[in-house]
């Protein structure tokens, strides 16, 4: 008798890290002068109101949520806040041999 197992591997899927060059949409709920979509400048950074500089190249989104929401907290009561990206960067490398 052949028994074939299947393992499944529980955990989390590795969120992309944010680099240069990527769209991050920001949007808190009820609060259009809160919600950008920004672009990661070549520092590493974002412009975003209240704010600026923010750095965030390297983090994940839920880190970037993380930094943002106890600061918009100061000025809006219970924030709702969402972040997406909306576009990656991505960088082609062609190897010509």
């Amino acid at each position: 008798m052949l028994i074939i197992m299947v393992v499944s591997i529980c955990g989390f899927a590795q969120e992309k890290r944010i680099a240069v060059g990527d769209v991050i949409n920001i949007t808190v709920l009820g609060h259009q002068e809160l919600s950008q979509t920004v672009t990661v400048n070549r520092d590493g950074t974002i412009d975003y109101p209240l704010l600026s500089n923010v750095p965030v190249f390297g983090m994940t989104q839920t880190e970037l949520r993380d930094i943002l929401f106890p600061i918009l907290a100061r000025y809006v009561e219970r924030p709702q806040l969402f972040l997406s990206i909306a576009d990656y960067y991505i960088v082609e490398i062609q190897v010509q041999g």
